[in-house]
Parts: C-alpha cells; structure tokens; sequence
C-alpha cells in the first residue's frame, strides 16, 4: 500500500490536485490518500467539500505520524514537508510574474522535487533547461471533466441561469494591483451588460477583500451579471463566449479553449517588482485584443463578438504548447508519472 499525501498549501491548490486523487481512487490502485494543509491554507467550506467528495483530511502533525511515501503539491514550497518520501509539484499556473517557467534563481527549488509534472511542452522545456530533476508534461488537470463529456457547457450555462443562446463574456483578473484590470475597469464593466449580455466575474481567491465587496454589490444590482465563489475558473471560461484579462493564468486557459481573449494593459505593469518583458504572459500577448481603457476594452469585446476567429490561428498555435494533450486523460499521465516513482 502507498501512502499519497496531496498537501494543498492554498485553496486554489484544489483544483489541481483533487483531480489526480479521483483518478488514482478510482482506478483501483493500491494507494492509501490523505489531504493536508498548512493552518492558513483552507478554509471551513473546502475541508466541507473535501469530506464530501470522499477524501480524509488530516493536520500536519497526524502526517508526520502517517509518514507519507509521497507528497504531492501544487508548488515546489516545501519548507513545511518535513516528514519524508518523495516530493512532487504538479504546479498550478501557466504563466511566469517573473517566478514560474522563467529562467530565474527562483525556479532552482524545484530542485528539491523527485517530479515535476507541468501542463505543456512550452514548460517541459523551458524547465528541463533549467532543472536538474526530472519534468514531464502531464496536460491541464482542469479540462479533464470538460473534454471527456462529464460537464457540458449547457449544464454550466443552465446552473449560472443564462440563456443558451446568450451572448457571454467572462471576466479573469489577477490579483496584483499593479498588473490586474480591476483598477482599470472597476465596477464600470457593468457597461458590458447594457447591450443583453451576460457578464461572469471569477476573482483570484487572494484579491483584495474590496474586490470581492465591489463585484458581489455589483452582482446584486444588475440582474445579467454574475458573481462566482469558489476556488476555480474553469466553468465560467467554458461558459463564456469572450474571456476578457491581463496577465491572469485565465487567458491562457482561455485560448487553449479556442476562446476570443480581450488583454487589458495596466498603466502600472512595468512598476510590478518582478516585472520581466520577456516572461511568457507578455512575449504571447498577440494572441489576444489589447486595451488599455474602458472604452477601448468595450469595442474590442464588440469586435471579438463580430468576428471570433481575429486571433484563431494563433490560438491553435499557442494552446497546446500551453496545456499539452486536451483528450481528457491529463490526471491519469500526471497520476501514473508520480505511482511510477515508486518503482
């Protein structure tokens, strides 16, 4: 029996690793799963949804008992995996902010990983090149359900209450403030919605408490746009007809679903600390529409609604290099990756 800790530093770990823990529960393999956090990492409605799904959490201090063979996490930060085994990061982001997938000092904990399992070969490659541990390119958890049928962009549109027909743009900002749109568009992207839109607004889940208070009053003031909770994107991309972000993950996600992409520019991304030109999210930003004002983001959203196949070749350029194989089997390579460390 192999015991498999899946240690969820944040909340919006989750979605990157419940997925490699369903599979490995439901293939019968000959594995005992835990789920841990730091203190700080979950919250009361996660461990709720953990515990329903089947899975057992249990403090850091019963897996030191446990003593997990392996411990998996979302992000090579492993200053509190203290009890043993081997370590995996199957990360949970596309883009770099000048940390992830850059060339950089930072990169070199990744190190201390047995496995690295990354979305696509533009990652694959940019870590072999700086890794000394070994790296493979798994796919893109997060569309597993999507692509094999089990939740269907009608379902997600009747649960979100829009219309099949509708005309729907999602909103995926980060959560810096010097990079995000928020400071840009504020509670004025309600002008998306005059003309019979839906609007869907998903936030970073470590965005500023007045962004969420902003958007959840805005939710409840205009009847066609809609607040999501929860810890991940992927239903309100799949949902939406037009993806509007900055230097979010999200638009990444977005084009590697075939979506029209709108970027808004902050005035303030250079003063970012880490700011680097050359990371991925800036180097790749003609895949989409770039504004850097309400007004121009308004005409690009109209413009990406005229014609939603502007950008379609570059999108079918970029996205699998970003997310790997979308066949619906990323949780079962990344699962059978990390069971095959064990041998």
């Amino acid at each position: 029996m192999t015991k498999i800790l899946f240690y969820a530093l944040k909340n919006f770990h989750l979605p990157h690793l419940e997925p490699i823990a369903r599979w490995m529960n439901s293939y019968g393999k000959n594995v005992e799963i835990r789920f841990s956090s730091p203190d700080n990492g979950l919250k009361e409605p996660d461990l709720k949804d953990l515990s329903e799904n089947g899975y057992i959490w249990i403090s850091e201090d019963d897996v030191k008992v446990w003593k997990p063979d392996i411990s998996i996490l979302a992000e090579a930060d492993y200053r509190n995996v203290v009890w043993g085994g081997k370590k995996v990061n199957v990360t949970h982001g596309l883009v770099s902010k000048g940390f992830f997938y850059t060339k950089s000092r930072f990169m070199k904990r990744d190190n201390a990983s047995d496995l690295v399992c990354v979305p696509g070969e533009y990652h694959a490659e940019l870590l072999n090149s700086v890794l000394n541990t070994a790296v493979v390119a798994t796919g893109w958890v997060k569309f597993d359900d999507f692509i094999s049928g089990k939740i269907s962009r009608s379902e997600i549109r009747d649960s979100f209450n829009i219309p099949q027909d509708a005309e729907v743009i999602t909103f995926a900002p980060t959560f810096n403030i010097e990079l995000s749109a928020v400071p840009v568009v504020t509670d004025k992207i309600r002008k998306l919605v005059e003309n019979d839109r839906y609007l869907l607004i998903k936030l970073h889940e470590v965005s500023s408490e007045k962004w969420f208070k902003m958007y959840r009053l805005l939710a409840k003031l205009e009847e066609r746009v809609t607040f999501i909770e929860g810890n991940d994107i992927t239903t309100a991309l799949i949902a939406a007809d037009v993806v509007i972000s900055d230097v979010s993950t999200a638009f990444m996600e977005a084009i590697a679903l075939g979506k029209p992409v709108v970027l808004i520019d902050s005035p303030y991304q250079k003063k970012f600390y880490n700011y680097n030109k050359n990371d991925i999210e800036y180097i790749w930003r003609d895949v989409a529409l770039r504004v850097e004002t309400l007004d121009e983001l308004i005409e690009a959203v109209d413009r990406s609604f005229r014609d939603p196949n502007e950008k379609k070749q570059l999108r079918d350029q970029y996205g699998p290099r970003m997310v790997g194989e979308m066949d619906g089997d990323a949780a079962k390579r990344a699962a059978e990756a990390i069971l095959n460390l064990m041998d």
